[in-house]
């Protein structure tokens, strides 16, 4: 009968190994980074899960240019879908239900554009996080580059020239 030991957070059995012991929990993915494939190529789940949190921390902050840039996007963008539907709303004489069709209809490119922003700066800050922990990728696309010749120059996926801090870890 294997023996029971109460642990930090949770009970395990001596049968298990050092790794399950220390193991995290993965944590919940927040909108920005679901279904990105960069979130497979971590080695661990104590590895994604700081990966998620700098990221969370850097949407958060407003002094960087990315929060900026989507304020410039979005505030002209509502306020102008919001004009034109008053106008067409004026112009038909229609009721408050149509005039908020409209208002999202014309919002929809803002927050469109909003969101591809997002998620391309997310996918750039998991890529930097996996540089940061020996783990070659293409900082253009994503592109696992394990198992890529010491010699390479460019990415296999999208042609981009690799850096020399990519080709640095290649070499190991």
């Amino acid at each position: 009968m294997a023996r029971a030991t109460v642990g930090l957070f949770f009970i395990y059995d001596e049968g298990m190994s050092t790794k399950d012991r220390t193991e995290e929990k993965p944590r919940p993915v927040p909108w920005e980074l679901r279904g990105l494939p960069e979130l497979e190529l971590f080695e661990s789940t104590s590895q994604r899960n700081i990966a998620i949190e700098r990221r969370r921390a850097e949407f958060r902050d407003s002094s960087r240019w990315e929060f900026q840039r989507l304020l410039l996007i979005m505030v002209p963008g509502t306020i102008l879908a919001d004009a034109v539907a008053n106008y067409l709303n004026q112009a038909i004489g229609a009721s408050r239900g149509l005039k908020l069709l409209l208002y999202l209809v014309l919002s929809t490119p803002a927050m469109s554009v909003a969101w591809w922003l997002i998620r391309r700066s997310s996918a750039k800050s998991l890529r930097e996080s996996l540089l940061s922990l020996g783990i070659p990728v293409c900082r253009g696309c994503g592109y696992c580059l394990r198992g890529l010749p010491p010699d390479s120059s460019r990415c296999p996926e999208c042609a981009r020239p690799l850096d020399a801090e990519t080709k640095k870890l290649l070499d190991k």
